[in-house]
């Protein structure tokens, strides 16, 4: 009885697991690994989620990250895929905004642009290294 009761909780656990609706949708040409010239950081994009490892800093999976902030993607065509992720908590007093911008330079580059409340980062250039 005790086996069934735990099989019946892990089913449970992983049917919650998968059922995030992601609202990301990347295109089929970012779709893959991508590393930065430094090495340092990778975007992974998948059907239906965005991935950031880094040798520095925390990995995020988006789709679970940020499951109760406001997501748009913006652009998604040939060239661009855009999406901003807006959080806002009066509780804790957090109101961000975050545009996270992909532009295709080449079906190996791309230069990755990150804006965060109107603040502009440095662009990064991408690789792909794995389809």
């Amino acid at each position: 009885m005790k086996k069934i009761l735990l099989l019946a909780v892990c089913l449970l656990m992983l049917s919650c697991e998968s059922s995030i609706i992601s609202p990301f949708h990347p295109p089929s040409w970012i779709t893959g690994e991508w590393e930065a010239t430094s090495g340092l950081i990778t975007f992974t994009f998948t059907r239906n989620n965005v991935l950031f490892t880094s040798k520095v800093s925390t990995p995020i999976d988006y789709k679970k990250q940020y499951s109760l902030s406001q997501i748009t993607e913006n652009k998604k065509n040939d060239v661009e895929y855009e999406f901003t992720i807006k959080i806002a908590d009066t509780k804790y007093d957090v109101n961000m905004q975050q545009i996270n911008r992909f532009v295709r330079v080449s079906s190996r580059k791309l230069i990755y642009y990150l804006q965060t409340n109107e603040k502009e980062g440095t662009p990064l250039e991408f690789t792909k290294i794995k389809y």
